[in-house]
């Protein structure tokens, strides 16, 4: 049976529905219709489950059967597909984001090894022990998902002899961090990728490049703040730290529009940097 999966928002939402993508795949001839941000067509044309890959202003491939993630792309208005996320968002997820769509998609909920699933022309050496990611779009609403102290962490393990890379775009200059800086340097997600891939270990906050990293198979520290860590579960087992908070996660609820005080942000620094040399270490 041939499918097609569309993929439309964010890059953490199209990530989570690898997974789902890589099981169709299994079964059958799979085609992808990308429609999202962060220039992804160009990367998810290289997926290796994926036989066509089409984007704007192309029409959707033809299939048996569509699919889509958490957001469906626009151009399948009147096309009949599979929704696989959460019509209706809540605090309290019962699993990951990608187990959801791959369990409705595919009726199965078992984690997936998605580290091959980017056809590159070659892997690059490890340079970096650590690749930093401090950010996620600017702005109000995801700014409380930075992790402020972030420069104290990186302080600490560049004084421990870690080498460092700071990995972002220009969005995330505000953040202080020390290391070799790449932010709004990579022209593209696959030049990021090139990057990720050069790191022994990612440390970062609940961001799209974080789940990217996740998704090629790199061991990662994550931090969360305000988001659910049941629902941004990256696509490999991650070390998570989550805040005491007691209104944390209020991702999806009333609260999350009227916080300005952000106090799910105070992770402490000797927990983050110990939880990352102990995964350096491993």
């Amino acid at each position: 049976m041939t499918s097609c999966f569309g993929l439309h928002g964010g890059l953490g939402n199209s990530i989570f529905c690898l997974p789902a993508i890589k099981k169709l795949a299994q079964k059958g001839p799979l085609s992808l219709y990308v429609e999202g941000d962060y220039f992804m067509a160009d990367m998810f044309s290289r997926c290796r489950y994926a036989t066509v890959v089409a984007k704007p202003p192309e029409a959707v491939p033809k299939a048996a059967v569509y699919y889509s993630g958490s957001y469906a792309p626009g151009a399948f208005r009147g096309i009949p597909f599979r929704f696989c996320g959460w019509p209706k968002h809540t605090r309290y997820y019962p699993w990951p984001e990608w187990e959801q769509i791959k369990r409705l998609a595919t009726g199965d909920r078992q984690r997936e090894d998605t580290s091959d699933w980017l056809n590159i022309d070659s892997k690059p050496a490890i340079e970096y022990d650590v690749g930093i990611i401090p950010g996620c779009k600017p702005g109000p609403y995801w700014e409380r998902k930075r992790y402020p102290q972030m420069e104290q962490v990186s302080t600490k393990l560049i004084e421990a002899g870690y080498r460092l890379a700071v990995i972002g775009s220009n969005d995330d200059l505000n953040v202080k961090v020390h290391g070799d800086d790449f932010r709004g340097k990579t022209a593209s997600l696959l030049d990021a990728v090139q990057l990720l891939l050069k790191c022994r270990v990612l440390l970062g906050t609940d961001s799209g490049v974080l789940q990217l990293g996740a998704s090629l198979g790199i061991p990662n520290v994550v931090l969360y703040t305000a988001t659910c860590s049941v629902k941004g579960d990256p696509l490999m087992a991650a070390v998570k730290i989550k805040p005491t908070a007691y209104c944390s996660p209020c991702q999806s609820t009333p609260k999350w529009g009227t916080c300005r005080n952000w106090v799910c942000r105070k992770l402490p620094v000797d927990q983050v940097f110990d939880a990352t040399v102990k995964l350096l270490q491993t």
